[in-house]
């Protein structure tokens, strides 16, 4: 008991200081090769920024339910997935807070296995913007296809993809972008009505969803991982030109 206690006690210490990017895993054990990505993606770039990995929010969001904490921070990686890394229902505080964290300029990218289905998520789908929600992809041999080329998050320093990609763990539940609040698709699943990738603006926010990706296998693909570079990249990048993407550059300066 004592142990928890004081780990706890430092957990909520380190907390309270502030990162340029934070990971946070909700389950230390379930999505146990999550906790090497930090240091996977952050280390090859370019850009001079501090991270941290925080391996265990536990079943009920001890950091995420803590509007203190969102505060604090800047960019956020969520691997959403609770119970033993799978089937986690969101928690209104949770809700809650991350939303107030999206309205006053906070980044957001969350992934995870079953953050939608299995349980079935409504919570969840509120945040990520969904309108649908639940449980439906096991097949691993799914395809990809970029189906926004011109997004900063396929688009960027880190690389430009496009076309289709194709992973040996394709899992994944049922995500379509809210169009009516501004979310968009990046990948697609199948082609005809489930998101890999969407995004949305949020206030001065932004909240990108990375379906599926049981133990962040997506992202240990050399492709999906300069994705999120791309993505923290956008993120991190000056005010002034925060609404400007690669693309766009990239235009500008071959006239």
């Amino acid at each position: 008991m004592f142990r928890k206690i004081l780990f706890t006690i430092l957990l909520l210490a380190a907390a309270s200081l502030a990162y340029d990017v934070t990971f946070v895993c909700d389950d230390g054990g379930g999505a146990s090769s999550f906790n090497t990505i930090p240091q996977a993606i952050c280390d090859p770039m370019s850009e001079s920024f501090t991270y941290i990995m925080y391996n265990d929010n536990r079943d009920e969001g001890l950091l995420t339910s803590n509007p203190a904490w969102w505060a604090n921070q800047r960019l956020v990686i969520w691997y959403a997935s609770g119970t033993t890394g799978f089937g986690r229902l969101l928690t209104t505080a949770e809700l809650n807070a991350a939303n107030d964290f999206l309205a006053n300029g906070g980044w957001l990218l969350v992934t995870g296995y079953d953050m939608l289905g299995n349980p079935d998520d409504p919570l969840m789908a509120d945040l990520v913007r969904s309108t649908v929600y639940g449980c439906y992809h096991s097949s691993n041999d799914l395809t990809f296809t970029i189906t926004n080329p011109d997004h900063f998050l396929v688009d960027g320093p880190y690389g430009t993809f496009n076309g289709t990609l194709s992973f040996t763990e394709n899992l994944a539940d049922e995500m379509i972008p809210d169009s009516s609040q501004g979310c968009v698709e990046v990948i697609d699943i199948d082609q005809t009505y489930d998101s890999k990738v969407i995004d949305c603006a949020v206030g001065s926010g932004r909240i990108t969803t990375w379906n599926g990706n049981e133990t962040s296998t997506n992202w240990q693909d050399a492709d999906c991982a300069n994705m999120v570079r791309n993505w923290i990249a956008e993120g991190l990048a000056p005010a002034a030109i925060e609404e400007t993407t690669w693309g766009q550059l990239k235009a500008s300066f071959s006239k």
